[in-house]
């Protein structure tokens, strides 16, 4: 299997109850895979949680490649609130041929993939939440900030 690529159909799996297909039938579905000791994963967590807040008729999930107890403690911590799975085994990794982390997309109802990323990148993080916009019916708001002092572009 290659990796999603934009404007191709995202490759439909399941992870405890959540199913991919299922999510992005019913609106924009945001996946991000990441690790706990990820420096650029802990930099674009609060950013995905801000999309997660400010568009509810959308979905935003992480796929974490630590422990269960790990992803969980790591959550309540950091005040994330999206819905996260733990993948340890790395099977979903796998399956969606990533290599580097954060790497994320943005999946259409029609279950195409709009956008793609990796690492932190403020325009595709922006671009997904005027995405979630146009869907949601929610007015867009910027998600990052020029008092949050963020690069532009931060490598994972």
């Amino acid at each position: 299997m290659a990796a999603p690529m934009t404007g191709y159909p995202f490759p439909d799996f399941d992870i405890e109850a959540f199913s991919t297909r299922a999510a992005w039938s019913a609106g924009p579905l945001f996946i991000i895979l990441w690790r706990i000791d990820c420096p650029t994963c802990r930099l674009t967590l609060p950013y995905v949680e801000r999309i997660h807040k400010a568009y509810k008729g959308g979905t935003v999930i992480g796929i974490c490649q630590d422990t269960k107890e790990d992803v969980s403690k790591y959550l309540q911590e950091n005040k994330l609130t999206f819905r996260n799975y733990a993948d340890a085994s790395l099977r979903i990794r796998h399956f969606l041929v990533a290599d580097i982390v954060p790497a994320y997309w943005l999946i259409g109802r029609d279950g195409k993939t709009i956008m793609s990323g990796l690492g932190w990148d403020t325009h595709k993080i922006e671009e997904s939440a005027k995405y979630f916009s146009s869907q949601c019916s929610v007015p867009y708001g910027p998600i990052v900030t020029i008092a949050d002092n963020m690069p532009f572009f931060k490598p994972g």
